[in-house]
């Protein structure tokens, strides 16, 4: 829609929005125009977006004040309908995986709390349940341990915050304060070997 315009303005448009971000004090990692599309509730076409990637400690107003005034400036040069985006981008990193050290508590109980998470909810959107250590860096002995539960991809996220409580709660009845407790939206496809002629095993697994 407006491509052919951002590259004939590309330096100009860049130096301005280079100029609202020196005078908010925000550094930037990375900038680039592209299309964005939601993952959970997708636009029909991708929305042309101003992604700014910028890494902070705490939330700061000033993001939000900044992609305003970068989005009012767009729009006086005729970018109509456009979108700006200043995120960090480390919420995006991928979660690794490690298993649960011997020395953990949870470890010798996880039967136990396990039998009272499945008992004490409903199940009906879940996917998985499990017990591991996760984080962001590369050092597993950095990582939380965490009770993680995977939800269908299409289910809403009102009563997620309900269950993950009772979760807590019973972590808590097992004096187990010190385990984290995810919950996100996944699913496993399952896929049976080659000129098999079994049908893919469809229960989710605990």
């Amino acid at each position: 829609m407006y491509y052919h315009q951002l590259i004939e303005d590309s330096i100009q448009v860049m130096n301005d929005t280079f100029r609202i971000l020196r005078e908010a004090i925000i550094t930037m990692e990375d900038i680039q125009f592209c299309g964005r599309q939601s993952k959970n509730d997708p636009e029909s076409t991708p929305v042309l977006t101003l992604l700014i990637l910028a890494t902070t400690l705490n939330i700061d107003p000033t993001w939000l004040a900044t992609a305003g005034r970068l989005l009012r400036h767009l729009e006086s040069k005729g970018f109509k309908g456009i979108c700006v985006e200043i995120a960090d981008p480390t919420p995006f990193d991928p979660l690794r995986f490690s298993p649960v050290r011997p020395t953990n508590r949870i470890l010798g109980l996880w039967d136990t709390v396990r039998t009272e998470i499945l008992r004490e909810n409903n199940l009906r959107e879940w996917t998985t349940l499990g017990c591991f250590r996760i984080g962001k860096t590369a050092n597993h002995l950095e990582h939380t341990t965490t009770v993680f539960i995977t939800v269908k991809p299409t289910s809403d996220d009102r009563g997620w915050r309900h269950v993950r409580e009772k979760v807590v709660t019973i972590l808590e009845r097992h004096k187990l304060s010190d385990v984290a407790v995810l919950i996100q939206r996944d699913e496993f496809t399952y896929q049976t070997m080659p000129h098999s002629s079994q049908t893919p095993f469809k229960t989710p697994l605990w």
